[in-house]
């Protein structure tokens, strides 16, 4: 099977809870964009979520650790069969997730999500990543997160202790840094801070990825990176529709079907064919909603405004210029997601037996029951299973004894 993409976004949301609309928006817009070559979303690591953090048609994972409020959540697409890792003993907030492939013989994906408060001046990255190191083995890994390490080629004033130490350890694993230095750099400053790189990713084992920065902000000072990795994933099927002419089936009936049917056999395939010669199968379109026009002329001119701000950082007027439509974004997308939910629940009265409303309703009531998590299920079971399934079956064991002669 051809190496599939598989696109990790990677975000600190400062505080998700009131930028949920804004992203879930957001994710129908890279969905929607027609130009676009890859999926929108198939994992997504956030950092300082304060929350428990959701988006639909993802499965959520959260940290495992007891703190007041989680920090580190990752979401996979649910079409992507993963499970999660737990490593003791260890104060810094994460989470990790195994993607698992196709097939038994590939190799995994773990990603490692991190988030260390710029508080923590002493954090020490040595345990978890000898951890991580030994449970990653010959798999691939991708750690990502916000470190908050001051160096001074991040755009920092010096360099601290944390990054020395971070530095060391990520030679002495040799891995391999993704983030680009001539791009921008992943956090906004202000006017009395500059711009700044406390975002980083690396990698193991891992042959071909890209890093790059989409600018993208989301009512968040740090942008969202986007991390692209080619693997063996299993690939989703497109939709497609069988669309009949019944009228020319109907013509083609009475052109040259018999007035009296003497076989059925041969009645039946000539039906058949009249069938298989007036169908035509297309590819179906995803049923996904538009984005809303003034919102994205909200996005536009905040952009617009971002980039006057970062040539004007002392002008005092363009600050609360820029955190007026902020609000409104948010307050905007949130009457969006709503807007969106209504009339999805609107079109689905009346129609309770449809297949559309059925597929809506069935994971709700039995989230085991669907044939997506039953796959994911046993690519699980086959994951975990120590042997290999190109190995001979064991031969059974012969009772010991006499045989028995009524047998």
């Amino acid at each position: 099977m051809a190496c599939l993409t598989l696109i990790i976004r990677q975000w600190n949301s400062k505080r998700k809870r009131k930028k949920r609309s804004h992203l879930q928006e957001l994710v129908q817009k890279l969905q929607a964009d027609p130009q676009a070559t890859q999926p929108a979303l198939d994992v997504f690591a956030l950092e300082e979520t304060s929350s428990l953090s959701t988006l639909p048609g993802d499965v959520a994972y959260h940290q495992l650790d007891m703190h007041a409020t989680p920090c580190t959540s990752t979401l996979v697409h649910n079409s992507l069969p993963s499970l999660q890792h737990e490593l003791e003993a260890t104060r810094i907030q994460h989470t990790i997730v195994e993607i698992i492939p196709c097939k038994h013989t590939s190799k995994s994906l773990l990603v490692l999500n991190v988030y260390s408060s710029p508080r923590e001046k002493a954090a020490d990255f040595c345990h978890i990543f000898t951890e991580m190191i030994a449970l990653v083995g010959d798999a691939q890994l991708l750690l990502l997160g916000d470190f908050n390490a001051e160096h001074l080629d991040r755009g920092y004033m010096h360099t601290d202790r944390k990054r020395r130490k971070l530095w060391f350890l990520v030679q002495d694993f040799r891995l391999i840094l993704l983030n680009d230095p001539q791009q921008p750099p992943t956090r906004i400053g202000n006017s009395v801070c500059h711009d700044t790189s406390s975002d980083l990713t690396v990698c193991k084992n891992v042959t071909r990825a890209t890093w790059d920065n989409t600018g993208l902000l989301v009512g968040s000072e740090h942008s969202i990176l986007a991390i692209t990795i080619q693997m063996r994933l299993s690939k989703r099927p497109k939709p497609s529709a069988r669309i009949t002419n019944w009228p020319k089936f109907h013509q083609l009936c009475e052109e040259e079907a018999s007035d009296v049917i003497t076989d059925m056999n041969i009645w039946i395939a000539s039906l058949q064919e009249h069938v298989q010669v007036t169908t035509c199968e297309v590819e179906a379109t995803t049923d996904l909603p538009t984005t809303d026009f003034h919102l994205v002329h909200m996005w536009d001119a905040h952009a617009g405004l971002m980039r006057r701000w970062s040539r004007q950082r002392h002008n005092k007027k363009l600050h609360p210029r820029i955190e007026a439509p902020v609000r409104e974004i948010e307050n905007h997308s949130l009457a969006l997601t709503r807007q969106q939910w209504s009339q999805l629940c609107d079109s689905l009265n009346g129609q309770i037996s449809s297949k559309r409303t059925w597929r809506l309703l069935r994971p709700l009531h039995y989230p085991c029951a669907s044939n997506s998590s039953a796959q994911k299920q046993l690519h699980g079971l086959l994951h975990r299973y120590p042997g290999s399934s190109l190995r001979e079956p064991r031969p059974a064991e012969r009772a010991a004894g006499a045989p028995s002669p009524i047998l």
